[in-house]
Parts: structure tokens; sequence; C-alpha cells
């Protein structure tokens, strides 16, 4: 009996040693958590190659856009022969493969026509300045009275023949501008240029800066005196002058074209006419020949400086 009732305490003894023991350890437990849905990600998927769907669309119809029929021809002719196709800032993928490029032959034959055109527009360039320059200068009299004719051409245009007349004289051409009573070209006593004097000028500037010869422009008056003690017919006369080269220089004329510019007053009338003419009033530009240019040139030259001959002494009387 003491047997069995020592294995019953040794046997409560290690179940109480075991609860204890329970009761002091730490359990530690892991939990896997799995998703409801397996395939929630797909549509990330679906969206990346309608995304990708989309550039290559966009990508088409930015070049059908970029690009004209004849480089879509070339493209197109070029995917059926298998050739290598570039666009700008992109290398391809077969470079190294050997041949040329579609891009390279076009760029090839694009630079040889614009090489050859460029220089077809160079040599023609030359022609017709070389023309321009040698059709400018009148000097025969063949050419001055070719030019007089285009001049008269334009006037007649202009529908002002009775205040402009256009002569060929030994110096050139001459154009000269006269006043009229209806139609006056100055207002009275002022330089100003009326409107219709302004206006037949600056309609042929443009002739005027076509031609290379020097010109000559001069102002002229009617004997009518001014009521002025400081300001005489000679300085209207010039202001006049001065006044009609401006407004030709302003509209196209160079102005170093014009050699001399001068005021006469009233000390050259028109010949046959009343001092007092209204006619008299007028502007004259000469187009100089080259003869006329020296002629109005050496008029300005110092000529060679001759020695002042020695006064004369008489003879000693004879002894």
């Amino acid at each position: 009996m003491s047997d069995i009732g020592d294995s019953d305490k040794k046997r409560n003894a290690n179940n109480g040693d075991s609860e204890k023991k329970r009761k002091n350890s730490i359990i530690i437990k892991r939990v896997t958590k799995v998703n409801g849905s397996v395939h929630k990600g797909a549509w990330k998927v679906a969206f990346a190659d309608f995304a990708i769907s989309m550039m290559a669309l966009f990508l088409v119809l930015w070049i059908m856009g970029a690009t004209t029929e004849e480089q879509r021809q070339q493209m197109a002719s070029a995917v059926e022969s298998n050739e290598i196709v570039e666009f700008d800032g992109a290398s391809s993928i077969l470079e190294g493969a050997g041949g040329n490029t579609l891009q390279e032959k076009t760029e090839s034959a694009s630079s040889t026509k614009k090489e050859e055109e460029s220089s077809t527009d160079a040599s023609d360039e030359e022609k017709k300045e070389a023309l321009s320059r040698l059709a400018s200068y009148y000097e025969s009299q063949a050419q001055l009275g070719q030019l007089a004719t285009e001049l008269t051409q334009t006037i007649q245009e202009m529908k002002v023949s009775d205040s402009v007349v256009i002569e060929v004289v030994e110096q050139g051409v001459r154009v000269r501008f006269q006043d009229q009573a209806k139609k006056p070209l100055f207002d009275s006593g002022s330089r100003q240029l009326s409107n219709y004097f302004v206006k037949i000028l600056r309609n042929l500037a443009p002739a005027f800066s076509k031609i290379n010869n020097k010109v000559m422009i001069s102002g002229h008056s009617d004997a009518t005196p001014l009521n002025n003690a400081f300001y005489s017919n000679w300085e209207l006369s010039t202001e006049r002058a001065i006044s009609a080269r401006h407004i030709l220089v302003q509209n196209g004329m160079l102005s170093d074209r014009v050699l001399q510019l001068a005021g006469y007053a009233d000390t050259m009338p028109l010949q046959g006419k009343d001092p007092l003419d209204p006619v008299n009033r007028r502007i004259e530009i000469l187009i100089l020949t080259e003869k006329g240019e020296k002629e109005l040139k050496n008029m300005f030259k110092q000529g060679p400086a001759s020695e002042p001959s020695a006064p004369a002494t008489s003879a000693p009387p004879a002894s």
C-alpha cells in the first residue's frame, strides 16, 4: 500500500511541475494570411498593354502628320524592300548590317540637289548683277535715248507729263520739274515741296536708284523778289534742291549718287520765257555721263600753279 501511495505522490508531483512549466512558458503563434483574391493585380498588366498600344498609336499618328506623302511612300517602299529606315536622333538597330540607309540616300540626294540649285542660283545672280551694272550705267547716245524713253513712259503712266520734261543733252539726260499755276511744285516763297511734287519724286526714286550714273540737282526760281533782307532767291532755290534730294534719298536713291547740288536763283531762266513766268520755278536733275562727270570735277580741280611774272623794268637812259 505504501508503494502505491508513493507512486501516486510522485505522479502528482510531476503533474504539478508540468503545470508550473506550462504556465511559465511563452507560446508564439505565427499566422499566415492568404489574400481572398489571387488575381487582384491583373489589371495592372492589362493597363500596361493598353498604355503601350496607345503610345504606338500616337507615334504612328505623329509620324503620319510630320512627314510628307513622298516620305511616307519612301518609308513604305523601304519596309517592303527590307531597307534600313532611320529617323533623326535615333540609330538603327541594324546599324552595321551593310548598305546605305534610306535616310542616308534621301539626305545625299537632297544635299546634291540643293548644291546644284544653290550653284545655279549663285551663277544666275552673278549674271543678273553683272548685267544690271552694265545696263544701269548710261554713256552712249543710244543708251541715253533709251533711258529718256523709259523715264518718259514712267512719267506718262503717272499722268504728270505737263509738270516733268525729259530731254537728252550733251552732258547726259536732264529731268526738269517745272512749276505751274494750277499744279504748283512748291509753296509760295517757301522751300516746302507740295504734296503733288513729293508724290512725283517718290514714284521716280526707284527708277533713279537703278541708275549708276552720278547726278546733279539744281534749284531755280523766278525773278519775283522776296520781302526778306536776309533770305533771297539764292537761299530759296538751294533749299528747294536740298528738299528734293531728301525725298529721293528717303525713297531709295543712294546718297552718293549726287555729285553736286546747287541753287541758281533767277539767273538761268528758261530760254525765251518771261523771268516772272512760273515755269522758271523748277528743279532740274541732270543724269551725267562719264564725260559730263569729269568736266564737272575738272571745274573744281586746282590747275598747275603759275609763277608770277616779274614786273617790267625800263632800261636805264643812255648816258
